[in-house]
């Protein structure tokens, strides 16, 4: 065999290993796929007791205010979490309600405590935390947290459908996360996950929600608790609104 020869077999052989490898690599991307359709796995020991519990909680981050538009805006999931992580909040303050019940609409109307979030920062005379004296921008960043009751062991959905992404973490465990860039209906697939709970009991929520740009919204649905107000979906489908413990 000549060298020539011996070259191009191998040139061959190299392509062969990296085509296994590119197979390879997609089949374990597609096995990734499959397991985010699995229900996440809550532990029994995140549970906590009642005296833990405080009411649905919303903590505000104005993104725009240190990232105005022209330069990179909310686009993923990690810049949502890198941005609030170890930043204090430009305002907290304590739902009224006990539901994620926020629908889509223009910036400044995502009600909070029977208020819009522009009112709310704004200063409105009977608001008793510290708001800004500032209009929000339209890039926005929400934490929310509070906890739920899991009435019996087993496996429940739950749907956040959102403008323009969401992040639901029970238990310390990460649910769904997603980026859709709109709100649409909530029976839509991408808005749905599972959770796995092997015992009853209170579990911790947290659920980070951004608004990249111009309007907003977000609800959570979830089988988990009947006592969640049911909602009419679409057509005869009804949905039920999670339901938040209070204090």
């Amino acid at each position: 065999m000549s060298d020539g020869t011996a070259v191009a077999v191998g040139g061959w052989r190299r392509l062969e290993i990296l085509a296994i490898a590119a197979l390879l690599f997609v089949a374990g991307q597609v096995g990734s796929i499959v397991r985010a359709d699995e229900a996440a796995p809550i532990p029994p020991d995140a549970a906590v007791s009642r005296d833990d519990v405080h009411g649905l909680k919303m903590k505000y981050y104005n993104f725009g205010r240190i990232r105005p538009p022209g330069v990179a805006g909310i686009d993923s999931r990690d810049i949502a979490a890198d941005f609030v992580a170890g930043r204090a909040p430009d305002a907290t303050w304590v739902l009224g309600g006990k539901s994620l019940d926020f629908p889509p609409g223009p910036q400044y109307t995502i009600p909070a405590g029977g208020k819009t979030v522009g009112e709310f920062l704004l200063g409105a005379s009977d608001n008793t935390n510290a708001p800004l004296a500032t209009v929000m921008s339209t890039r926005n960043i929400y934490v929310f947290t509070g906890f739920i009751e899991v009435p019996a062991a087993g496996t429940f959905t739950f749907r956040i459908p959102a403008d323009d992404g969401a992040e639901l973490t029970i238990g310390g465990v990460t649910v769904h996360s997603h980026m859709h860039g709109g709100f649409y209906a909530p029976t839509m697939d991408g808005y749905a996950a599972k959770a796995e709970f092997s015992a009853p009991g209170i579990y911790p929520v947290k659920v980070l929600f951004w608004d990249r740009d111009r309007d907003a919204g977000i609800e959570v649905y979830s089988d988990v608790n009947p006592a969640g107000e049911a909602r009419e979906v679409g057509g005869a489908r009804e949905l039920t609104l999670l339901p938040f413990l209070q204090k």
